[in-house]
């Protein structure tokens, strides 16, 4: 739960400010819990889910889920 609310809140602020935060962001996490021997795979689902949640709350939903799932692709 909370590694989602971040994961939200840098693909929002991406968003706003842009600058490519949300990816290095990612990546990081990412290393951080491959480090703790959680598999990136399901990093990658969780992005997959938060997109879909989150896609379908208008037109700015739908831009936060493109974030979401760049983050999913930078990951697979």
């Amino acid at each position: 739960m909370h590694d989602n609310l971040w994961l939200l809140a840098w693909a929002a602020e991406d968003r706003r400010i842009g600058g490519g935060h949300f990816a290095k962001n990612v990546r990081w996490l990412a290393s951080l819990l491959r480090a703790r021997d959680y598999p990136t795979t399901r990093l990658v689902r969780d992005l997959e889910i938060a997109a879909d949640v989150v896609g379908g709350a208008g037109e700015a939903g739908a831009e936060l889920a493109q974030t979401l799932l760049s983050g999913a692709a930078i990951l697979r």
